[in-house]
């Protein structure tokens, strides 16, 4: 696909949103180490997971799709 694309904004709009859950789960993962409670932990490590899945999603597609 070639920059002009409307698809170019959409990615680049979902990439945003990815990177914002990795930081909130990266924040929500360090406060949660001071807390003896896993749940937090386990929450944090979750959206940690979700926000490099939707932040590489272009990627991931193209790589499925093969092009």
């Amino acid at each position: 696909m070639d920059e002009t694309t409307p698809h170019t904004l959409l990615f680049s709009l979902i990439r945003a949103i990815g990177l914002i859950l990795l930081g909130f789960g990266i924040l929500q993962l360090g406060l949660s180490l001071k807390s003896h409670d896993p749940s937090p932990r386990a929450n944090g490590m979750l959206t940690i997971a979700d926000g490099i899945v939707i932040t590489f999603t272009r990627e991931i597609l193209t790589l499925i799709t093969g092009g």
